[in-house]
């Protein structure tokens, strides 16, 4: 299967793995994620608590999840 994200290859197997860790994260929790990520983009700041947080709550822990 060709995705046009990808320039029209196959989609790499760690952007698959990613789309799996969010998927078990719930809407609410995606939102929060989501907004602190277009928060650095635009403005450069980034609430590591908020981030950390999602990720302690979330069913598969840190070991998904993890902020660098």
């Amino acid at each position: 299967m060709r995705f046009r994200f990808c320039g029209d290859l196959d989609c790499p197997d760690w952007v698959l793995a990613e789309i799996n860790t969010l998927s078990k994260m719930s809407s609410v929790r995606l939102r929060i994620l989501v907004s602190q990520i277009i928060g650095f983009c635009l403005v450069g700041q980034l609430n590591y608590e908020k981030i950390l947080k999602i990720a302690e709550d979330n069913a598969d822990g840190l070991s998904d999840i993890k902020v660098s």
